[in-house]
């Protein structure tokens, strides 16, 4: 909650029902089951009363901008906004404003409304959606743990190669790209390539390793030996003026 405060963002209790706002919540039940599909009824029933509050503490004044909306319901679930559109869209009061958008749309508007309070977040988007689309569905990805289980159990892959392609990057980047994402064209054949593909990237990564070791290892050795004649050329010079100065008391 104070973090909220912080950031200007005020929880406000739900507003009681009121003649003037009250929607057809049978209808909006019915559209929001066929757009979202909701397994859960406690799960639609939430999402329902959110939106409804949200009209009522939008008022009867239509709203025009963001910035005087007074009230938004921000969520990651896609096909709720779509359905919340459906619905208010087509009420005589309904607001020329969503009631709901999705976190990223609503990040995007906000931050083209004032660019300067946040400048990286262009890039630090880029790369959230980037990580995003290389993550296997759930399907696909309970799939693909499901295989190599068992590949480790029947000893047909090692301890070793199982935690490879359980957590490299690299494995779960060429699953994404040998399926697209899609659990029907996931098969054995693609562990064997995946996992070929991240043995060669460990393999590369540890050349890699030696070869910066081996680099860091020559040039202490050439310090050293830099060191070395250093420490011999003055040596000599020293000895070489002890020498003059013997010579010059027996003179």
């Amino acid at each position: 909650m104070k973090d909220l405060s912080a950031l200007r963002v005020y929880v406000k209790a739900r507003p009681p029902q009121t003649a003037a706002l009250a929607v057809d919540e049978a209808r909006l039940e019915a559209v929001l089951q066929r757009v979202v599909g909701y397994r859960n009824r406690d799960t639609l029933l939430h999402d329902l009363d959110a939106l409804t509050a949200i009209h009522r503490l939008r008022g009867t004044e239509a709203k025009h901008e963001l910035e005087s909306a007074g009230a938004v319901f921000v969520i990651t679930n896609t096909p709720l906004v779509q359905a919340s559109n459906q619905f208010f869209e087509t009420l005589p009061s309904g607001s020329l404003l969503p009631l709901s958008y999705p976190d990223a749309a609503f990040t995007t508007l906000v931050w083209l409304k004032n660019p300067v309070a946040a400048p990286a977040l262009p890039q630090q988007r880029i790369i959230a959606d980037c990580y995003a689309a290389l993550s296997p569905s759930d399907d696909l990805w309970r799939a693909y743990l499901t295989e190599i289980a068992k590949l480790q159990r029947e000893r047909r892959i090692t301890v070793e190669d199982y935690h490879l392609l359980r957590y490299s990057m690299e494995a779960r980047s060429l699953l994404m790209d040998r399926t697209l994402g899609e659990p029907a064209a996931f098969s054995q054949g693609t562990i064997d390539e995946v996992l070929e593909h991240a043995r060669a990237a460990v393999r590369a990564q540890t050349e890699a390793e030696l070869q910066k070791e081996r680099a860091l290892r020559q040039q202490a050795e050439e310090v050293g030996l830099e060191a070395k004649a250093r420490a011999t050329q003055a040596e000599a010079e020293k000895q070489a003026e002890i020498m003059a100065i013997k010579a010059a008391r027996t003179r």
